[in-house]
């Protein structure tokens, strides 16, 4: 699955808007123990969330630069 790019605005399905902030896991040797994750932060709250990549694509939707 792809890594959405470092400092990328993205809208979850529930309307809140939030900033990737960085990775984690991206070494590991035991992705079905530490699979790779996404970290990522809320525009509106600054309140940081982690997710799998896996899971990254199917509830967020990128917004595109103005």
């Amino acid at each position: 699955m792809e890594l959405p790019e470092l400092w990328s605005i993205w809208k979850h399905k529930k309307g809140k808007l939030y900033q990737v902030r960085g990775y984690t896991n991206l070494a590991t040797t035991n992705p079905s123990m530490y699979p790779k994750t996404v970290v990522y932060e809320c525009v509106e709250f600054g309140k940081a969330w982690s997710r799998s990549v896996d899971n990254w694509h199917g509830s967020m939707t990128l917004v595109e630069a103005e």
